[in-house]
């Protein structure tokens, strides 16, 4: 006589493995950030990641303001800051 499993029977969940935590407290995250350009061309302005000059695909813009530039500058080093965070606490399993 042989036993047969049914179909309905539902398959066992494996549990995901415990995150490591580290021993010792976390050093605090200091992030070297991209240096950035900023240039200035028949009234409008354009940024551009380092000096990369006449590169014209590398710069962004045109920006009326430099306020606006600088702004837009701001905004991608706060998401290359955040890309590096979120990668430095996952990597510790610390949730921030």
């Amino acid at each position: 006589m042989q036993k047969t499993v049914s179909a309905a029977r539902a398959k066992r969940q494996v549990a995901a493995p415990p995150v490591k935590r580290p021993s010792e407290a976390i050093e605090p995250a200091i992030y070297a950030l991209r240096v950035w350009s900023v240039k200035k061309v028949n009234g409008k302005w354009y940024i551009s990641q380092g000096a990369r000059f006449d590169d014209k695909a590398a710069w962004s813009g045109p920006y009326e303001t430099l306020q606006r530039a600088t702004t837009a500058i701001a905004r991608k080093m706060g998401d290359e800051v955040m890309k590096r965070h979120k990668r430095h606490y996952e990597h510790y399993g610390v949730n921030d």
